[in-house]
């Protein structure tokens, strides 16, 4: 097993994590304006930044994602009022207090330094300077509303300056009105954690194979804003043209004895035994659930108006020994959902039956799903299978190479802390009632569907509390978690004592409670919403981890991600001592000046958490892809 084997090149940022990226050493040494400068210079970088195209769509809350992992590293492209949050989010992670600033229609992010705000935009890609004397202070958004003309006529303009139909005359205009400063949606919950089973790989092109999530808004944008680039899939507009990129999860494990691979990479197997001939089933009914769970969003080949289901990008291919009387069917069950759903069945076939699935619409859009194969009728077994699924991911963000010469690169393990953790998590909008009846406590609520906020305190003097359970399974340890709400705003004269939402964890339903979040009910002239984050360690030997969210204004809904000590030894599947090794494989390709275009590769197996290795190539090199491989775990 590996836990989140991730490659950094000597030329890319670690994306890995927020703290990684912003203690990359494009970075080091630098502070105030000179860092302020680089971390926006990372996102309008021609390489490494964040186009503009349609921005994608957490399916949660139906809005667009502002995760700056899952932009930098699934995506690649948004907008400009996700650009600006998610650059706020960095320069917070850098250590500067950061906030979003408005002009007409449009958003963008001030970090403070040297006593005053500044202006980054990271959409339009630009910031302005102030004049002489001042000409080496960039403007804030206040400079700019009191001057104008520092955009329409700025005698010293960043690089690059502007996009090409975002001309600075015009745009000016914009900054005419008084500025508002919105809150920061800091939405930091998904990690790039993932793990690689026995018989597992990842590959990741630099280039797409035309897979990609249509989100529920893409066609209504589409139609709208004709002179954006739209059906063509996620590409910009102007040189140097990026595009998304895609890749694949690939899982065979060996169905033997004479290997480990379902012992360490089912989540659950009940009725059924592994012999000489497969997963046999012992009794009248048996079955095995595998989990996948990708850091990348899955997707499949779309339409692009949504008028049929995307398909070839989520496949299963099995075959089962039936006898006459057995059965086999295929279920599956997207995210957090315990519904299964089935897929396919074998309906009365008898003999060696092969199940070709493909069940793209079930993982469309979503990062997790379980797949559940039954057997039914003693003697019937599972002889093989396979699957592969497709996922979407920012090209910008994988290990390239460069050099025509070496290029070094270096391998680290496990999550944020170094852990080898495993995600889990919950989520729950308010309007639906299980945020309720799946909380372990609930107290001074009243919950109303028909509001947009839709939880209130019964008693306006206190405010209501919601917690929830997170378990880990299979004798696993809660280590770590990160948890946000959605939090009503106040409107400007509405009354106020100061209670702060919160959210607390406790390794008890009794506690000692920890306070991992704590904000101010943020003033908004509509009172629109406003998100608590929060982040906190546990002990790591408990099973349970309890978080309390609490306020006394409404709220839209809670996520938590936490992260478990899968539990070490045969019966939990998970080997102590050293890690699988890890087989490593890079692909591009030169031009020889002899023999013109050929592909080359780069392969090696790694046994530690922690490794350096050089990739050589003899001219320039064009990236095609990395690929990840754990091996078929033998039998001591």
């Amino acid at each position: 097993m590996r836990y989140t084997p991730w490659i950094v090149s000597e030329h890319v940022p670690d994306f890995s994590t927020l703290e990684n990226l912003v203690n990359s050493p494009r970075f080091a040494g630098k502070s105030g304006q000179e860092l302020a400068a680089a971390l926006w210079q990372l996102m309008v970088d021609h390489d490494l930044g964040i186009f503009h195209y349609c921005p994608p769509w957490e399916l949660l809350w139906e809005r667009d994602v502002y995760d700056p992992l899952k932009i930098f590293n699934v995506y690649g492209f948004t907008i400009c009022h996700v650009h600006a949050n998610v650059l706020a989010m960095v320069a917070r992670a850098a250590g500067f207090r950061a906030r979003i600033a408005k002009i007409t229609g449009h958003e963008g992010t001030e970090v403070f330094y040297d006593g005053r705000w500044h202006y980054f935009d990271a959409d339009i890609q630009m910031f302005h300077r102030l004049r002489p004397p001042d000409e080496q202070v960039i403007a804030s958004r206040e400079d700019l509303y009191h001057d104008p003309t520092l955009v329409s006529d700025q005698p010293n303009p960043s690089f690059p300056y502007h996009m090409p139909d975002r001309l600075p005359k015009k745009f000016a205009k914009l900054y005419e009105s008084k500025p508002e400063y919105p809150d920061v949606l800091e939405e930091r919950i998904h990690p790039m954690d993932f793990r690689l089973r026995p018989g597992e790989e990842m590959t990741r092109f630099f280039r797409h194979h035309g897979r990609w999530v249509v989100f529920p808004h893409y066609p209504a944008m589409f139609k709208r804003y004709r002179a954006e680039t739209g059906p063509e899939g996620p590409t910009e507009r102007f040189w140097p043209w990026r595009k998304w990129g895609n890749g694949f999860f690939f899982y065979a494990p060996k169905l033997s004895p004479e290997y480990r691979d379902v012992e360490m990479g089912a989540d659950e197997m009940r009725g059924l035994s592994l012999q000489d001939g497969g997963l046999v089933c012992a009794g009248d009914a048996g079955h095995v659930v595998f989990a996948f769970e990708s850091p990348y969003v899955y997707c499949g080949i779309p339409d692009p108006l949504r008028r049929v289901p995307s398909s070839d990008g989520a496949v299963l291919k099995a075959v089962f020994d039936l006898p006459p009387g057995a059965a086999a069917k295929v279920q599956g069950a997207p995210e957090l959902s315990r519904r299964w759903r089935t897929l396919w069945s074998s309906k009365g076939q008898s003999g060696q039956v092969e199940c070709d699935l493909d069940f793209t619409e079930l993982a469309d859009a979503h990062y997790r799903l379980r797949l559940r194969l039954v057997l039914h009728g003693r003697g019937g077994a599972l002889r093989s299978f396979q699957t592969r699924l497709w996922f979407m991911v920012s090209p910008h963000s994988l290990p390239a190479l460069k050099n025509a010469g070496d290029n070094r690169m270096r391998l680290h393990c496990g999550d944020r802390y170094g852990l080898h953790t495993r995600p889990i998590m919950i989520e729950y909008r308010t309007d639906d009632p299980r945020s309720i009846s799946a909380a372990h406590a609930a107290e001074n609520l009243r919950h109303d569907p028909s509001d947009w906020v839709r939880l209130f305190p019964a008693d306006a003097a206190k405010p209501w509390q919601v917690t929830y359970r997170l378990s880990a399974p299979r004798g696993g340890k809660m280590a770590w978690l990160r948890a946000y709400s959605i939090i009503q705003g106040r409107k400007p004269g509405e009354d106020y004592d100061g209670t702060p939402a919160k959210i607390e964890i406790a390794e008890s339903p009794d506690g000692p409670w920890q306070t991992i979040a704590e904000r101010q009910i943020v003033e908004d002239p509509h009172g629109w919403h406003f998100g608590v984050f929060g982040e906190g360690r546990l002990s790591g030997r408990s099973r349970n981890a309890y978080i309390r969210f609490s306020a006394k204004k409404g709220a839209h809904g809670f996520r938590v991600m936490g992260h478990y000590l899968p539990a070490c030894g045969k019966q939990a599947g998970v080997p102590a001592g050293e890690p699988a090794p890890l087989e490593v494989e890079h692909a591009w390709y030169e031009v020889h000046p002899d023999v013109g275009r050929r592909l080359h590769r780069h392969s090696q197996t790694i046994t530690g958490d922690q490794h350096e290795y050089v990739v050589h190539c003899e001219h320039e090199p064009h990236d095609v892809s990395i690929t990840l491989r754990v091996p078929s775990a033998k039998t001591d």
